[in-house]
């Protein structure tokens, strides 16, 4: 099993420039060409990461038991990033067809998916339409690992509230203070609720990236003058708190702590790395990249099928092998009637508007 993620670290490095000089830095470090290759990064991170929690082979490959945050912790970052710099750019046009356009763009793929779900659960399962529609609410949606779909869309709707509130009436501080509030309202009610710890432990890095957009130039004029520093700090950072993550139980209060703390440390290392390294002529994460989300939904209802065919449970090289081929193509092949209707949906708000 080894032999995936040293594959997967030589694709993530693969056409990757690094600007060696000391005082030298990487311009495109967070631009949308940079982002869009680290979503198929971190896609295929959370792909590896759930395989690894269905084998038990290889020495190295069930660290990412353990890291799947990080794959969740960059989409979050991500977004935060890019929501933060579209509002400081476009201000009151941007968030005029805010919620019409992000949670559209979201719902339509997820929507496809959730029909595609309960299909195949109706099929083999009985499911019903009934706990099909409770599932969005109880804890265990029925398209696997779509928590991050609901709390992606809880971070949207409330960082449009508070940047009408607050941002556009230049209460920056106000409007930062009430982000985190919100995540804070957010995990409180997912532990209270019971939920899987997943559902709570990487979206405040959703903060990283806002913080990171509001104060860049002074946060880049900081790094750039003490990048060794920040840089080895923050990995011995990530060092100690994996070790302290693996050392405590799994779902216990410190160990939650302590994933919080984690998962904050790997947002941070993420700008600090694409700083010095340059992944936009990354060709094959490029373009996985353009349906990452795709791969995000599909894989697990790709896992499920493979995982009851005998000679897929036996063989957990050939398991691990086809998930991820199979995932690919399947995410692709859905992806191209879903950036259609996407695309066509654009078209139409950006024209009533």
């Amino acid at each position: 099993m080894d032999i995936f993620l040293i594959l997967y670290i030589l694709s993530v490095f693969s056409g990757t420039k690094f600007e060696k000089k000391p005082k030298h830095f990487n311009s495109k470090y967070f631009s949308f060409e940079q982002c869009n290759v680290l979503k198929g990064v971190f896609a295929v991170l959370v792909v590896l990461h759930h395989i690894s929690n269905q084998t038990n082979s290889g020495i190295i490959f069930n660290c990412l038991y353990h890291f799947g945050v990080f794959g969740t912790a960059g989409f979050f970052t991500i977004s935060g990033y890019g929501l933060m710099t579209q509002l400081n750019n476009k201000r009151e046009k941007y968030l005029k067809i805010f919620l019409s356009k992000r949670i559209g763009l979201i719902l339509i793929p997820y929507s496809i998916f959730f029909v595609v779900y309960f299909i195949y659960g109706h099929f083999t399962n009985g499911l019903s339409i009934i706990n099909a529609f409770s599932s969005l609410y109880n804890g265990n949606p029925i398209v696997t690992n779509s928590w991050y779909i609901i709390a992606i869309l809880y971070l949207y709707i409330q960082f449009f509230i508070n940047a009408n509130l607050l941002f556009l009436k230049n209460h920056k501080i106000l409007f930062l203070i009430s982000n985190i509030i919100a995540v804070v309202v957010y995990i409180f009610i997912c532990r209270n609720l019971h939920y899987g710890m997943w559902w709570y432990n990487t979206p405040h890095c959703f903060l990283t990236g806002i913080f990171l957009a509001m104060f860049e130039n002074k946060i880049l004029k900081f790094f750039k003058k003490h990048y060794l520093l920040i840089l080895f700090g923050n990995l011995f950072f990530i060092t100690f708190l994996y070790i302290l993550k693996y050392t405590t139980k799994r779902g216990s209060t410190p160990n939650y702590i302590i994933t919080l703390f984690f998962a904050f440390a790997l947002s941070g290392i993420i700008p600090i790395i694409c700083m010095k390294v340059n992944f936009t002529e990354n060709i094959l994460m490029k373009n996985i990249g353009k349906f990452s989300l795709e791969l995000y939904l599909v894989h697990g209802l790709i896992m499920d099928i493979l995982s009851k065919i005998t000679i897929c449970h036996q063989n957990e090289l050939l398991f691990a092998a086809l998930v991820i081929i199979v995932s690919v193509i399947i995410a692709w092949l859905f992806h191209m009637p879903i950036n259609k209707l996407c695309s066509l949906y654009k078209t139409r708000i950006t024209v009533k508007s």
